[in-house]
């Protein structure tokens, strides 16, 4: 499935395969990450309309990026080579006419924007996968990169790729060679825009290791990479967290989520110190999916069921926060000295006796100045749209043979009138049900807070040192086909 996040307020997914792995469909969902909810209530919107303009493609390993004004998401077709793009303001589809040149389809490619430039990068998806597209949507050019020597005539798939915002860079980790008797990768590289080259990156501590068909994603403004899933070259479902620590570039393993809950092709996001999955796939069956997040607190190290944002660490460097945290302490400081001067005032009344005692009795009755203590007026539409029953499974998203409804007047009242009575994106159980799995989270969560865990957890561990690429090129590929 694509799947994208604007802001660490929205997750996007859209698309997906339906059981028996042998039709997609093209339902298209957005989450709320913007307010508290519990993992069996996740605020879902669906997105998909019976307007014909508005109908999200269909299609297999697709990608998704954002651009860079965040107001599009752009769907790159993976097996296909179509391209289409998707208005959030309006949530009209248009289908891109020009295709970039020497493109090619590959299952398990992965598309990834420099936020600053809106350029798109997608690993081994052009000339048969040796080599790097780069796609302009706002222009519609392309042209061709180099990819890592080690990968040099085999090219790379199901990898994952994340742009880092404090490298200025793109970090590629994972996958297997394609053409050549599916090697695995362990390595991390770094692609540099500014000087067009790949590298080798060494890092310390635990490693994902051997992993393909997992998620990553970029966390604390970039200045983590958190990887969760996926499988081993012996198609095991894995269910670890890792998180790279990207100034220092060292590994940390977080609390498995246990065999049971592993998955693989998931979506994932992360919003404050929430890392959220859904959806995948286990133990190679594509039909084994779960409609329910899983949810990891990045700031606890544990599993939980509660996605919460009151826990959200400040962004470490910059000066915006000192800024914010200035006006809150001015506006603390104002309203002290109002409500002082408020008073002295109150008291000169009072001593020089020449308020009647009717308007200091009216004066005590509202208070101060005349404050009032009832809270602001909450906008109670602005949810509007959000779901939370996930008890309903819904059918899957028309296709192109679905008989379509007249045309709504405008694109907006389309998506108004789609979003009503909806659920959440099509729930295909990994477990026997929802509650079974919730359970399976409630042990973790106690597992996670138990004393012995804290302090064995690390004995627990598997002890399992990366390996590190020879610096020459040739070594390098040389260990990658040996594996």
């Amino acid at each position: 499935m694509a799947y994208a996040t604007v802001d660490e307020s929205t997750l996007y997914v859209q698309m997906g395969i339906l059981p028996g792995g042998t039709m997609s469909t093209n339902m298209f969902y957005a989450l709320d990450l913007q307010s508290n909810w519990n993992a069996a209530n996740p605020p879902w919107k669906n997105l998909v309309s019976s307007s014909t303009m508005q109908r999200a493609p269909s299609g297999f390993g697709p990608s998704m990026t954002v651009s860079a004004n965040k107001q599009s998401l752009i769907i790159w077709g993976g097996f296909f080579s179509n391209i289409s793009t998707y208005d959030i303001e309006t949530g009209s589809w248009s289908v891109n006419t020009q295709s970039p040149t020497n493109s090619s389809p590959q299952m398990g490619l992965k598309a990834v924007a420099d936020p600053s430039s809106g350029l798109v990068y997608i690993p081994s998806g052009a000339n048969q996968g040796n080599n790097m597209m780069e796609y302009d949507p706002t222009t519609g050019a392309s042209r061709s990169l180099p990819m890592p020597s080690e990968f040099a005539g085999y090219g790379l798939a199901y990898y994952s790729v994340v742009w880092s915002t404090q490298r200025s860079s793109i970090l590629l980790y994972g996958g297997h060679l394609i053409t050549a008797n599916y090697s695995s990768n362990e390595q991390l590289f770094e692609y540099k825009p500014s000087i067009n080259t790949w590298s080798l990156i060494n890092t310390t501590g635990q490693s994902p290791g051997n992993v393909e068909n997992h998620c990553a994603v970029s966390a604390n403004s970039g200045a983590k990479m958190v990887v969760f899933g996926g499988q081993n070259p012996t198609t095991t479902q894995l269910g670890g967290i890792y998180i790279l620590d990207v100034p220092s570039l060292a590994w940390v393993e977080g609390a498995d989520i246990g065999q049971a809950l592993s998955r693989s092709n998931m979506a994932c996001t992360v919003s404050g110190d929430n890392f959220v999955a859904w959806g995948g796939d286990r133990f190679g069956e594509i039909s084994e999916a779960m409609g329910t997040p899983v949810i990891y607190n990045l700031k606890n190290n544990q599993w939980t069921t509660q996605f919460s944002l009151s826990g959200a660490e400040a962004v470490p460097t910059g000066s915006s926060n000192k800024t914010k945290v200035g006006v809150a302490i001015g506006a603390v400081a104002g309203a002290l000295a109002i409500f002082a001067l408020i008073g002295y005032f109150v008291f000169r009344r009072i001593q020089s006796g020449k308020n009647s005692q009717k308007d200091i009795e009216s004066s005590s009755a509202t208070g101060a100045g005349g404050y009032s203590e009832k809270s602001p007026p909450v906008n109670m539409d602005i949810k509007e749209g959000f779901v939370s029953d996930i008890k309903v499974p819904i059918d899957a998203a028309p296709d192109s043979t679905a008989p379509l409804s007249q045309s709504p007047a405008s694109d907006k009242e389309a998506n108004k009138q789609s979003n009503l009575g909806t659920s959440s994106p099509r729930r295909l159980s990994m477990l026997s049900g929802d509650q079974e799995y919730l359970e399976q989270l409630s042990q973790l969560e106690k597992r996670d807070k138990s004393p012995d865990r804290r302090s064995n957890g690390s004995q627990n561990r598997r002890s399992r040192t990366p390996s590190v690429a020879s610096s020459s090129s040739q070594s390098s590929q040389q260990g990658l086909l040996n594996k």
